[in-house]
C-alpha cells in the first residue's frame, strides 16, 4: 500500500473572500509508514483527512491509494455510493467523536461494519469469521471482557478504543485518525 498526494487544493467561499483550506499539498506515504499532520486550528488538517477519506472533494490535485488490487483515485467521483464503497473496502476512519450506536453492544459495533453493503443475511461461516475478527480486535485494544456491554456503559476512552477497533475491522489499506 502507498498513498501519493499531488498538488491538492480546496478553496471555499467565506462571505466575500476565498479561504484556501488546502493549497498545493503534496506528499507520499509508503506501506507501514505513519504520517502526522500538525498545525493550528483552522489550518486544514480535518479537511485534508476528509478529502483522503472520500468524505469531501477537492478543487484540484490528486490523491491515489495504491493497493494490491490496483490504484484508487480518492479525489475522483467520491460522492455518494462511490465514496462509501471506497471507505467500506479500503479506508478505516477513526472519527474524533466515536459515533457509536447506543443500542448495540461493543461486539456488535464492530460486526455491524462487516454487514454494510453486503448480501444479507451473511452465511454462518461469515458470521463466525466476523465475530472472531471482532473479538481479536477487542482483545488487542483491551476490551474483550466488555464485548457484551452496551457502549453507553463505557468511558470515553473505552469508546475511543471501540472506535479504533471498528475502523480496523475490514483490514483497511489506509487508516485515518
Amino acid at each position: 500500500m502507498s498513498l501519493s498526494v499531488s498538488n491538492l487544493n480546496l478553496t471555499v467561499r467565506d462571505g466575500s473572500t476565498d479561504r484556501h483550506l488546502l493549497r498545493d499539498i503534496s506528499f507520499e506515504v509508503g506501506a507501514g509508514e505513519i504520517l502526522g499532520v500538525t498545525g493550528p486550528s483552522g489550518s486544514g488538517k480535518s479537511t485534508l483527512l476528509g478529502v483522503l477519506g472520500c468524505l469531501q472533494g477537492a478543487d484540484s490535485g490528486q490523491a491515489i491509494l495504491n493497493t494490491r488490487g490496483g490504484a484508487i483515485d480518492l479525489t475522483g467521483d467520491v460522492s455518494g455510493k462511490a465514496g462509501a464503497k471506497i471507505r467500506r473496502e479500503h479506508i478505516g476512519i477513526v472519527f474524533q467523536q466515536p459515533n457509536l450506536l447506543s443500542s448495540l453492544s461493543v461486539l456488535d459495533q464492530l460486526i455491524l461494519v462487516t454487514r454494510l453493503g453486503r448480501i444479507w443475511p451473511p452465511s454462518k461461516i461469515q458470521r463466525e469469521l466476523h465475530e472472531a475478527k471482532a473479538r481479536e480486535l477487542l482483545d488487542a485494544v483491551g476490551l474483550l471482557d466488555m464485548a457484551a456491554r452496551p457502549v453507553g456503559a463505557l468511558s470515553g476512552g473505552q469508546q475511543a478504543r471501540v472506535n479504533l477497533a471498528r475502523a480496523l475491522m475490514h483490514n483497511p489499506a489506509l487508516l485515518l485518525i
